[in-house]
């Protein structure tokens, strides 16, 4: 795994913080579907993206419900920073810049899947998520 950005440390630091804590996890999972939800999602790159989120979202409840052990600690870590920095409007570039502002949260997001690819492959596996529609619903 590469060396973590710099713009990102902030919501890695909040990460830790949260990641030990069922109840504030589920809360950072809830405003992610929020914001998932408010995302318009034009363009087939950000389907995606899209589909990493609803899967990173169901590895960290399933972690933190206990019914699901993520190999690497870093790696639970950069994916609740992830969201932390998905979910935060006021970020590098803030979301309120139309056009602009989802770039700086997307490029983190593209980091974090591609340096967890192997676990979150191994996840879908153990889960049967096997298409987009299957992330989707999954429950």
């Amino acid at each position: 795994m590469k060396a973590i950005p710099t713009p990102f440390m902030w919501a890695i630091r909040k990460a830790s913080a949260i990641t030990g804590n069922r109840g504030r996890s589920i809360a950072l999972l809830l405003q992610v579907v929020q914001k998932v939800r408010s995302t318009k999602w034009n363009q087939a790159q950000w389907q995606l993206i899209k589909t990493d989120l609803f899967t990173a979202g169901k590895m960290l409840r399933e972690h933190a419900l206990g019914r699901y052990r993520m190999r690497s600690t870093r790696l639970l870590l950069i994916l609740s920073g992830a969201l932390i920095y998905f979910v935060n409007p006021m970020d590098m570039i803030p979301d309120y810049l139309i056009g602009a502002g989802f770039v700086d949260d997307f490029a983190i997001l593209t980091w974090v899947f591609r340096a967890g690819q192997e676990e979150i492959k191994r996840f879908r596996i153990q889960y049967g998520l096997f298409s987009v529609e299957a992330v989707a619903t999954y429950q």
